[in-house]
């Protein structure tokens, strides 16, 4: 039987201050004396640096500046030479997997605090690193023994990071239906709990923002954040990411290996969400995710993101090697209707608003 951790301490607070004693008793709990506190360059240092001054120990403050395996080396290399015994990552999604992943690289502990969330890997024990051949990889992480999820900082987010986390988290339809899919052609292990916390959480934000939910407002952020820590915590479970990336995924992979990232990695996921869910039959689901997103002015297909047609037969050709072993609807579907769909899902019937 397989032994599963999962983070022992999940607090939401609503003040600065808030998060600082929050995240020194987290410390207390884990018998952590000195810490490295993780950040990015730009507005999570400031945070940061108020955080580290609420401690009242001595933290070092490390700059994250991308979440390449590069970085993670320099980041290992100064918490060793620091001999911090755990590390606090304070950012979005680049901080807390780079902090995860030097975590593990280290056995130590890390406390996530949340600035944003822009994806669903706030509490997973997976890491989106970027590899010398600026291909991302998702690799095994420490998963967090905290996490401090400061909302104030969280809902003053930009809007499209809040965009972002609902594309990252509406995927989880077509992801399941990929895992499904390739358990029945014999090429994984279904897990039903995983996916249904998976489904549970994506159903609950789908459902809020159908019924015309403000994006901005403080339920619908605190429902997300819980939405997109459930998905981590499927993933945790299912000891696999299929509970929440299926082909979507490597479609996005393949426009961040191809042409670097054309937008941020949720909406990527958007634009490839409606295509795959029609791709795979699941047409209700992808008629409601293409209003809503439809709603948000977002996009639902590749188009929409600005790829011109070339583009979109290179992404269709590269899609499936960007993760060998993992099967989904992208090995069923010929290339012509995988084009199809990418280029122009969306029937003209469909209404654009919910």
């Amino acid at each position: 039987m397989r032994t599963i951790e999962v983070s022992r301490i999940l607090k939401v607070v609503e003040t600065t201050a808030d998060a600082g004693r929050q995240i020194a008793e987290a410390l207390a709990v884990l018998a952590v004396r000195r810490p490295a506190v993780f950040c990015g360059p730009g507005r999570t240092r400031e945070l940061a640096e108020q955080i580290v001054g609420m401690l009242g120990a001595a933290a070092p403050l490390l700059v994250v500046r991308e979440a390449s395996a590069r970085e993670s080396e320099r980041l290992e290399a100064e918490v060793t030479r620091l001999e911090s015994d755990a590390i606090v990552a304070v950012g979005g999604g680049s901080v807390l997997d780079t902090g995860k992943f030097v975590a593990a690289r280290l056995g130590m502990a890390v406390v996530a605090v949340p600035t944003q969330i822009s994806h669903d890997g706030i509490v997973s024990p997976v890491a989106v690193i970027r590899d010398g051949d600026n291909r991302k990889r998702s690799l095994a992480a420490t998963m967090p023994a905290a996490v401090i999820a400061p909302l104030h900082w969280i809902q003053d987010a930009p809007t499209p990071m809040l965009l972002a986390g609902i594309g990252d988290l509406l995927s989880n339809f077509s992801a399941i239906e990929d895992w499904r899919l390739a358990q029945d052609h014999q090429r994984d292990r279904f897990d039903d709990f995983s996916a249904f916390l998976a489904r549970h959480a994506a159903r609950s934000v789908l459902r809020s923002l159908l019924q015309g939910a403000p994006v901005r407002s403080r339920d619908f952020v605190l429902e997300l954040l819980e939405g997109l820590m459930l998905s981590g915590l499927a993933m945790a479970i299912a000891g696999t990411s299929r509970p929440c990336s299926g082909s979507e995924h490597l479609i996005s992979h393949a426009l961040d290996y191809l042409y670097g990232g054309v937008a941020a990695h949720g909406l990527q996921v958007a634009a490839a969400t409606v295509p795959m869910l029609l791709l795979q039959g699941q047409d209700g689901l992808a008629r409601d995710v293409f209003r809503v997103y439809r709603a948000l002015n977002m996009p639902t297909s590749l188009p929409d993101l600005g790829l011109t047609r070339d583009q979109i037969v290179e992404v269709v050709r590269q899609a499936p090697r960007m993760r060998p072993g993992r099967f989904t609807i992208l090995d069923v579907a010929t290339p012509s209707q995988v084009e199809r769909v990418l280029k122009a899902p969306v029937p003209s019937c469909w209404p654009a608003t919910p």
